[in-house]
């Protein structure tokens, strides 16, 4: 338990961070994905500032190829961002896995992270953090 969260597993590591597959409790019982960034760690208000900028930006967005941010709450142990939950992994998993990956497969993924981009820098904002991880798949 984490607060409002059962926490299920964890679904991977970030730099300063863990995310985990979470419930939410009460009436929704909603499974989202969680990160979860301890105040003890040693850049933790510089990541915090960077997971409110997630929140600003993604807001902005509202974008079906940006995943979708509920949340975000912060206590005495740390944050936590609570988000729409990505099914189908990473490109960096895809990647990884050795499957041999399509021609097609990859110009259409090459598309649709261009049309999350490009409603981006519509709106003015530059992803700073763009790699095969944190490409995911629904």
């Amino acid at each position: 338990m984490l607060g409002r969260y059962e926490l299920l597993g964890i679904l991977g590591y970030g730099g300063s961070s863990i995310v985990f597959r979470a419930r939410v409790h009460g009436e929704s019982g909603d499974e989202i994905a969680l990160k979860v960034l301890e105040r003890k760690h040693p850049d933790y208000e510089e990541n915090l500032l960077h997971l409110k900028n997630e929140v600003l930006f993604t807001r902005q967005l509202d974008h079906p190829r940006v995943v979708r941010i509920f949340d975000l709450q912060e206590d005495e142990f740390g944050a936590r961002l609570s988000m729409e939950i990505m099914e189908g992994g990473s490109l960096h998993d895809l990647i990884d896995s050795g499957e041999k990956i399509s021609e097609v497969r990859i110009l259409e993924t090459g598309l649709e992270i261009l049309k999350a981009l490009s409603a981006a820098c519509a709106k003015g904002i530059v992803h700073r953090d763009l790699k095969p991880a944190n490409i995911l798949f629904n």
